[in-house]
């Protein structure tokens, strides 16, 4: 009895010790897989037993490879994978991972395949989630990703897209003057139609976490939309920034099944000092790009309520400066003199700059994903697509460039880790470059 009572004990003093000399390390080893980080540090230190236990079971390097395989790019590559190998099952984890390290090993060599799509119309817009690529211009062409198969065409009535965007199977995109229709891409039908109040004169709409935004200008100004398409420079829009007022609109939307709006409201972000410019967003924040009359400010808002948490004022950038956002870091491009543009990577979390570089181009696009900054730029009448490696370890240094190739009168629609979509001049051609070979 005595002896039950003290294995009891040391059962619940140390488990690992008692486990691994009974020969089982292995159900140690699967009870501490479910740990977090902080939790995991914690357990390395009970003990040396314990650390070295940790480290010999490689549950740091397991840890890591779990919380990859929740990413972006690893959603796309279980698409990518089931459609290409005519696959129902889940692809394991080691043969994700396998695959993972040959894009990233591909992207560096400029190792990639080039094949055309051919849309049924010109090209104006690109968006692109884990399993479509929808383009649209005279109207809206869904194709999928990795059979190139058309899912559906959606002919528009005389307007011009500001924005739009996949979401599950539903399509969202909204014109230059307020509207916002919600298409179901599986039945090619228009299941919903918003119009924003006012007189609206821009509009950016963006949809995550059970939420669809749209955020968007008003002004007392009768203009038709024939009138505002004309103002889409800047220096034309100032006119506007003095008696307008940008507002957004927050609708909690169900997806499954079907299409419900549970809750909506309007909020005034500001009377005449702002004007949005981008929404966009990532896990842990929605970003709005807003312009003043010289200079940008980024907000960082909730995911569940869409309200402020921090907000980041670029003095330096002007209203016309190239931006984009993504997996916690944004990306600003502004003039810094008359032969040199200024580039830099800003933490969503700190707010504070992590690098910053100048390049003696005109910077024409530029787009971030999870691990790759890419850009088109012009110099010389040469057009040039140029990718970089973002840096993930301290201290911050400037991302790693590591290709360069001319692409005359490519303009860049999407992309993420697995392709690159560019269309050629006027929209009548498309070219997908993609990462990950047929076999990998």
């Amino acid at each position: 009895m005595e002896s039950i009572a003290t294995e009891e004990v040391q059962l619940g003093r140390d488990f690992v010790d008692l486990l691994v000399g009974r020969g089982v390390h292995f159900i140690a080893c699967d009870i501490l897989s479910y740990l977090d980080e902080i939790s995991l540090h914690s357990c390395e230190l009970v003990s040396k037993t314990w650390y070295s236990f940790i480290s010999e079971s490689k549950l740091w390097k397991k840890l890591h490879q779990k919380a990859l395989l929740k990413t972006a790019p690893f959603q796309a590559l279980i698409l990518r994978k089931q459609f290409r190998m005519n696959a129902s099952a889940f692809p394991n984890a080691k043969q994700l991972l396998f695959s993972y390290e040959n894009l990233k090993a591909n992207w560096r060599l400029k190792k990639f395949v080039v094949y055309g799509r051919n849309p049924r119309f010109i090209v104006s817009k690109c968006a692109m989630d884990s399993k479509r690529i929808i383009f649209a211009g005279s109207s809206i062409q869904v194709i999928n990703r990795w059979t190139g198969k058309s899912e559906c065409i959606i002919r528009l009535e005389n307007i011009r897209v500001r924005s739009f965007q996949l979401y599950g199977d539903f399509i969202f995109f909204s014109s230059y003057c307020g509207r916002i229709d919600v298409w179901d891409c599986t039945t090619n039908q228009l299941i919903k139609r918003f119009q924003e109040p006012g007189k609206v004169w821009d509009m950016f709409l963006h949809a995550a976490h059970g939420l669809l935004i749209s955020c968007f200008n008003v002004t007392p100004i009768d203009n038709n939309e024939e009138d505002l398409n004309r103002r889409r420079d800047m220096r034309q829009q100032l006119e506007l920034l003095d008696v307008s007022q940008c507002k957004v609109t927050i609708r909690r939307i169900c997806t499954t099944p079907g299409f419900e709006t549970i809750d909506e409201r309007t909020e005034l972000i500001s009377h005449s000092d702002l004007h949005v410019v981008g929404l966009k967003s990532d896990a842990n924040y929605f970003a709005l790009i807003l312009a003043t009359s010289d200079h940008l400010k980024i907000q960082l808002r909730s995911t569940d309520t869409f309200q402020l948490v921090r907000y980041l004022d670029l003095h330096h950038c002007s209203p016309n400066a190239l931006f984009d956002y993504h997996s916690g870091l944004f990306v600003t491009v502004s003039p810094q003199d008359e032969n040199n543009e200024q580039i830099q990577l800003w933490d969503a979390k700190t707010l504070s700059c992590k690098a910053s570089w100048l390049v003696e181009k005109w910077t024409i696009q530029v787009m971030l994903s999870s691990l790759h900054l890419i850009m088109r730029t012009s110099s010389s009448s040469k057009n040039t697509l140029s990718a970089w490696e973002l840096s993930v370890q301290p201290p911050e240094t400037k991302p790693k460039m590591l290709f360069e190739e001319e692409d005359k009168n490519q303009n860049i629609l999407g992309f993420d880790e697995l392709q690159i979509v560019t269309m050629a001049e006027y929209g009548f051609s498309i070219k997908v470059r993609e990462f990950l070979m047929q076999n990998e």
